[in-house]
Parts: structure tokens; C-alpha cells; sequence
């Protein structure tokens, strides 16, 4: 014989009463005991005994232990349910309960149905009596977020309730359906306007005049990969480009649209969300960035996934190093066991790599699990996308490491260095008068303490000499001090710079590399005595 939990089933009892999981609220496990009671007729005597086979086993040894030194089973079912409320439902302060209340604002992604609903819950606590149904209308008033809704709404005398929910229901509704509809319009207007261009290309294609005969002749059209000089199908004896100066870089043997030289041309792409088009935000927004890209048809092995236990279960994320939050899709966030469910409003704006936003619907904090560590991470929640792990969390969690490593030429990354080889010297202008500073430039006295230690670093390591003889030239010095604390010394050499006698090198071209590699049997190479 099959038994159920809770109630003994019947075919003649109507409902089925589910032991207490001392989530839910005892207040109201007790009002449905009582309807329970209602609906099956049953006795006031048998009250307790039915009270006391239903509650379960842990809650059963928790009221046997509230009612000694008098024995459970004598207890009458009011001094059972004052035993339960007065252990399970702790008593609330209406000041924090109201305070709830006023601060409760429509979510991002909540409907009007779902915010009265809601409100209507964190109002029962606040015991406004008959001031309730003005609370409701003046809290649903502030708190909703379209401002479209708002303005219509404070327009309205004598507005109840009641009402207000049947006008913001019915606003909602036309403001998704315009939506919609303006959506569908500007489908078709793309659509029209592409046509037009097109025609418009053609028409001014047929208005060109005809390309001579000679001209034609001179412009092969050949198959393969286009030119990158000129940008037609040529061979590069026959290209157009060649000898011809670009205008965009003043360079020879290509054209101006191809220059590599010439800056790219990038164009913007704003995206708008449909919801907010008409509104205003009031809150201050955080924007956070979400890097990851990735090719369509990606194999599976180069993608970085990690399973990682969420509340019991196990979700495989993304490990986006590129990511600052961790976000997880909203069906995923329905199925995990989580006892409170409830979201957090977020003001958190995600910004894509291209520029992409992104408005979450709320934000909870979960506990992750994997390799042995546990985590409590806070989580953006999107109505759809796949699970992403971000930075921060790859790193607390030890899925992604930090690794600074230095292979080999180790000496070129410590200190200064030398130049070996030949000795370079710089040329002076003699009928440059030389330049001596007279007064040398204030140090302060903190500082003299590093100036001393880091001129005697830089003479430890060769990067400058200490001169004792009379010297023609003589440049100050500036002092610049680093967030570290350190010092950086640099030296004004203007006025020597001007006096320099420099070298002067023309450096050719590769074409004119190329040009002289034409009567060579052997085009590919050129002798290293001959290259300048």
C-alpha cells in the first residue's frame, strides 16, 4: 500500500497538505491548514492530531521540545499554532517593513502585473489599515518605470488604486504594440531604401559616357586576384600604377584608393534599446565590459568551458577573460535549486566589444563550486546568451593563472645596458657659440637625497661619466618625479641640439630596389656590396 507525505490520501478528502519546509511563511502554511480543515469537515478534536501528523518529522521534535514539561499530544491545536508562530515567524518591525516598501521600484523587465502584484506582498507586514489602498496607488505611482506611464497617471483625479493598475496595464500594452509595429516599418523602409540605391547606382552607371575603343584595349580584363597597386586585374608589367604618384601619400607605383598608408575609415554603430527610447533614465549607470569573440562553427576543443557546481547542479560557463562580471541566461537561472529566487534590481550596463549594449534584468549572488573551492559570486542576469565567467572570478576560483615568465636574454631586461661596437660622435657646428648655463636650475631639498643616489646609479651603470675639466658645454637639468616615488633625470638640450651637424641619408625606395634588379638573370637576389 503506497503513501503519500503529508496528509493520508483519500479519495474522499479534498487537497493534499505537504509537510512544513519552514521556507514558506508559517502564517500562511496555517491558513491553508485551516482551508484544509474546511474543505474535509474535519473535527475541532481531531485539529491537533491532523496539525501534528503533517508538519513533518524535524518540525515535529522542534514543537515536542517548545511544549515540555507539558506532553505535545495534550496541547490544543490554538496552543499549537501560538507555539509554531511564535518559533517560525519572528516578530517584524513595521518601521523596516514599510521602509521596504517605499523603496520598491519596478525592475527592469517587469511587467505592471508583476509590480502590483509584488507590492501588494511587501505591503501585508506594514499594517496601513485603512490608509492601504492610498499606499499602494502612491508607492505604484513613484516606483513604475516608464515615465510615459507616469505622467498619464499623475494626470488622473481621484485615482485609485485599483484603476491605476487598469491604465498603466493598458499603456503598457499600446506602448509594445507601437513598438512593434515601428519595427516592422522600419524593416520595410531599409528594404525600399536599398532598392532605391541600387537604381540610383545603375542610373548614374548608364550616364557615364563609353569608354573609347583604345581605352578599352588598354584595360584587359583578366581573372585572378585584383592588383594592389592600381586595383584592376593586371599583371604587374602591364599595371597603370606603375611610375605614377599617389595622392594621398606623395608615394610612386600605386593609386590613391589603394594607399596603405591612407588612414581606414570607421563608421559607428549606435544601438538603442526600444524600451527606454522615449525615457529617461534616473539612475546612475555602470557600464561593464564584456570582451568575448569568437568565429562562428568554433571547434569545441579551443573553446575554454568549465563545469562548475551551482547550488547542487552543474552548469558549464565560459571563461572569458575579457569579461569583468559573470553573467548567467535567465531559463538557467530558473532551473538551479535556489531558495530565493528574487532579484536584485541592477543599474549595470554591458558594453560589447564592438560596441554592443546590454540592460540585465537583475543581478543575485551565487555559490560556485569547483576543484575543491567554493565561491559567492554576484551574477547579471540576461534574458538570453550562455554562461559566462569573467576575469575576477577565473582568477579567485584558480581557473586561469597569471604566468610571468622570462625565456632567455635575461641581462637585456635588467638596468641600462651598453651599446658595443663602434664609438659614435656627434659633430659640432664651430661657428655655433657654445652654450653654458650660468645658474643652475633649483633642486629641492627633499628631493637632493634622490638626485644624489640616482646620479650615482646612472654613473654605476655607465649611462653617464662624472666630469671634473672645464667643459665648453654645460646643460641643466629637470627633475621628474614618478608615482613610485622615484626620480626621472632629464637633460634640456636644446640649445646643443641646435648646434648638431647632422647626417643626412636618402634611403631608396623599393621600387627603385626593383628597378635595378630588372636586367639581372637572377631577379631575386642582389649582391650585398651593391645594396645601399
Amino acid at each position: 500500500m503506497s503513501q503519500s507525505q503529508g496528509a493520508p490520501y483519500s479519495s474522499t478528502l479534498i487537497g493534499q497538505l505537504d509537510p512544513y519546509d519552514q521556507v514558506e511563511e508559517i502564517t500562511n502554511y496555517l491558513e491553508r491548514l485551516d482551508l484544509y480543515f474546511k474543505a474535509n469537515d474535519i473535527s475541532p478534536a481531531k485539529q491537533s492530531a491532523v496539525l501534528l501528523s503533517c508538519i513533518g518529522a524535524n518540525v515535529y521534535k522542534t514543537v515536542k521540545s517548545l511544549s515540555e514539561p507539558v506532553a505535545v499530544t495534550e496541547k490544543t491545536y490554538a496552543e499549537l499554532c501560538t507555539l509554531l508562530k511564535s518559533h517560525y515567524g519572528p516578530k517584524r518591525l513595521v518601521i523596516a517593513e514599510r521602509f521596504r516598501f517605499y523603496q520598491r521600484n519596478q525592475n527592469a523587465g517587469e511587467t505592471v502585473a508583476q509590480y502590483s502584484v509584488k507590492l501588494q506582498t511587501l505591503a501585508g507586514p506594514c499594517k496601513f489599515g485603512s490608509f492601504l489602498d492610498d499606499a499602494l496607488r502612491d508607492r505604484l505611482v513613484c516606483g513604475i518605470r516608464s515615465l510615459f506611464i507616469q505622467k498619464h497617471l499623475l494626470t488622473k483625479d481621484g485615482l485609485t488604486f485599483s484603476k491605476a493598475i487598469e491604465i498603466a496595464k493598458t499603456l503598457e500594452t499600446a506602448t509594445k504594440d507601437q513598438q512593434d509595429i515601428k519595427a516592422r516599418g522600419d524593416s520595410n523602409t531599409t528594404t525600399v531604401q536599398a532598392v532605391h540605391q541600387v537604381q540610383q547606382r545603375q542610373k548614374q552607371r548608364s550616364n557615364k559616357p563609353p569608354m573609347r575603343r583604345d581605352q578599352r584595349s588598354s584595360y584587359p580584363r583578366l581573372s585572378g586576384p585584383l592588383c594592389q597597386n592600381c586595383g584592376y586585374a593586371f599583371t604587374h608589367r602591364t599595371c597603370p600604377a606603375k611610375g605614377q604618384h599617389c595622392k594621398s601619400c606623395n608615394k610612386i607605383d600605386h593609386f590613391s584608393k589603394v594607399c596603405r598608408s591612407r588612414p581606414k575609415q570607421m563608421r559607428a554603430v549606435l544601438q538603442t534599446d526600444p524600451e527606454q527610447e522615449n525615457e529617461t533614465c534616473t539612475f546612475a549607470e555602470n557600464e561593464f565590459f564584456v570582451g568575448a569573440i569568437r568565429r562562428q562553427q568554433l571547434p569545441i576543443d579551443d573553446v575554454w568551458r568549465q563545469d562548475l557546481h551551482v547550488h547542487g547542479q552543474t552548469v558549464s560557463f565560459l571563461l572569458d577573460t575579457g569579461s569583468e562580471v559573470n553573467i548567467l541566461p535567465l531559463d538557467i537561472f530558473n532551473a538551479l535549486n535556489v531558495p530565493n529566487k528574487t532579484l536584485q534590481p541592477s543599474s549595470t550596463r554591458l558594453t560589447g566589444f564592438f560596441g554592443g549594449k546590454a540592460t540585465p534584468i537583475g543581478q543575485t549572488r551565487l555559490i560556485c563550486q569547483v576543484k575543491g573551492k567554493t565561491q559567492s559570486l554576484l551574477f547579471l542576469i540576461l534574458p538570453q546568451g550562455e554562461p559566462v565567467i569573467g576575469k575576477h572570478a577565473c582568477d579567485s576560483l584558480g581557473l586561469v593563472h597569471r604566468v610571468y615568465t622570462l625565456l632567455s636574454h635575461e641581462s637585456v631586461f635588467e638596468g641600462g645596458g651598453c651599446l658595443h661596437g663602434q664609438a659614435v660622435s656627434i659633430k659640432v657646428d664651430e661657428a655655433t657659440t657654445p652654450y653654458c648655463v650660468m645658474t643652475p636650475r633649483r633642486i629641492p631639498i627633499p628631493l637632493m637625497p634622490k638626485l644624489k643616489e640616482e646620479l650615482e646609479r646612472m654613473e654605476q651603470q655607465n649611462i653617464i661619466q662624472r666630469i671634473t675639466d672645464p667643459t665648453d658645454w654645460c646643460s641643466p637639468i629637470v627633475i621628474a618625479p614618478k608615482k613610485n616615488g622615484d626620480i626621472r633625470l632629464c637633460v634640456d638640450l636644446r640649445r646643443l641640439n641646435k648646434a648638431v651637424v647632422r647626417d643626412r641619408f636618402t634611403t631608396q625606395m623599393t621600387s627603385a630596389e626593383q628597378g635595378q634588379m630588372q636586367n639581372r638573370p637572377n631577379k631575386g637576389r642582389l649582391p650585398r656590396h651593391e645594396a645601399r
